[in-house]
């Protein structure tokens, strides 16, 4: 079985087997791990806005655990270095999403997308809102994919 075919199936397991394992009244969240690198105050306010808005979520759920999970990887830079006279009212992130399938020795990580996020301080909500609406549609995409293989 080659490593595109693996990844298929480990998706489609993910998305449309766990559910029916499901009991009816609990709704099945799509896992979702998050790495965050900031050395900046709006940086860290962002994460951690990304984060809460995954835990407000009805579709996704915060994970850490050794499971297949969607991963964001925020890490913005250091705005001194950059915008030295805007430090104090935006940052940039880079955001990139990644598919995880752990294994017994190793895991394996697939690249699904990537963006340069400028994030405002006074709208650090909207951009942690516009992360997540972005991880939905990846989700939806992946579904969608997954239905075309059946």
């Amino acid at each position: 079985m080659n490593l595109k075919s693996k990844v298929i199936i480990g998706i489609f397991l993910l998305i449309f087997v766990l559910p029916i394992f499901a009991e009816e009244t609990e709704i099945v969240k799509f896992p979702v791990e998050v790495e965050g690198d900031t050395p900046d105050n709006t940086g860290s306010r962002f994460i951690y806005q990304v984060r809460q808005q995954i835990k407000k979520s009805s579709a996704l759920r915060l994970t850490s655990d050794n499971e297949p999970r969607l991963k964001l990887i925020l890490s913005t830079i250091d705005p001194l270095s950059v915008l030295p006279e805007l430090c104090d009212l935006i940052t940039v992130c880079s955001v990139v999403w990644t598919f995880v399938i752990p294994g017994e020795e190793s895991q394996r990580t697939f690249y699904l997308d990537s963006r340069i996020h400028m994030v405002v301080r006074d709208n650090i909500l909207l951009g942690a809102e516009d992360i997540i609406e972005k991880t939905d549609e990846l989700i939806e995409e992946t579904k969608k994919f997954t239905d075309s293989m059946k």
